[in-house]
């Protein structure tokens, strides 16, 4: 299915109308399809964080930058253990809240209390980082002005990725409706965001399904699978286009984001 989209003369009109200058539109499905994952895999990995406080940080992944803790420490902390070492405040309600999606969507052991969270548990918990697949200078600046790149080299085979920000999901979406919304949610200023494109396990036979229907995960060099519902689950550009190229003007765009040299 994911072939079909690079196939699709409909694509190829987009990265036509969308060209800056690379002809990415001139090459072939299969070396656009290659090229497209070859750079996936070394896309650069963005966690990005500011100080507890004074309010630069967001996400719920605020980490301590001050001289006397931070630089010292044996490895990055994630949120959990920085709380548990009394690094930053206990923050219960955001605790809730990641302890819903990292239970729900990762399958992570839950705590026995997010209020006082213990190192132990912490420790299995994940460190969150942002696919920079548009290549922005700045990350994912809503989580904070300091952008950390971790070397894909160093944790390659820790990664485990879902198609779109698992957070942002369920506060849209929820986690375990066996039907989730079906009217496109809001998102900023737009009715954008289609729960429908990473739908929970059901009964219903899965190759029926134009989607992935297990909400399955992806490590490195299995991504291939996450397109579709990345594709399928941001369709604000809905504005710019009917409601069935919107998949194929996604596909573009984030074509000439991850392959034209003038993006840089």
């Amino acid at each position: 299915q994911v072939m079909k989209l690079f196939e699709s003369s409909i694509t190829y009109d987009w990265l036509k109308t969308l060209d800056d200058g690379s002809n990415l539109y001139l090459l072939s499905p299969t070396e656009l399809h290659d090229m497209f994952f070859n750079e996936l895999s070394v896309a650069e990995l963005i966690h990005n964080f500011g100080h507890v406080n004074d309010g630069t940080g967001n996400c719920g992944m605020d980490v301590t930058i001050d001289p006397d803790l931070g630089p010292d420490a044996p490895y990055f902390y994630n949120q959990w253990e920085l709380q548990a070492l009394g690094l930053i405040p206990v923050d219960g309600d955001n605790n809730q809240f990641t302890e819903h999606t990292e239970t729900s969507f990762f399958h992570f052991p839950p705590f026995e209390n997010v209020s006082n969270p213990d190192m132990a548990t912490s420790q299995d918990r994940p460190m969150y980082a942002a696919l920079n697949m548009y290549r922005g200078s700045g990350g994912n600046p809503q989580c904070g002005p300091i952008a950390m790149v971790f070397n894909r080299s160093y944790i390659q085979d820790q990664i485990l990725a879902a198609p779109m920000d698992t957070g942002a999901f369920y506060g849209k979406c929820g986690i375990n409706e066996t039907y989730p919304p079906t009217a496109p949610q809001m998102f900023d200023t737009c009715n954008c965001l289609n729960c429908s494109s990473w739908p929970p396990p059901t009964d219903d036979d899965d190759q029926n399904n134009v989607y992935n229907n297990s909400r399955a995960l992806g490590i490195p060099g299995y991504f291939n699978h996450l397109i579709l519902p990345y594709l399928y689950f941001f369709n604000g550009t809905i504005v710019d286009s009917n409601i069935n190229d919107y998949i194929y003007l996604n596909l573009a765009r984030l074509i000439i984001r991850l392959l034209s040299r003038n993006t840089y």
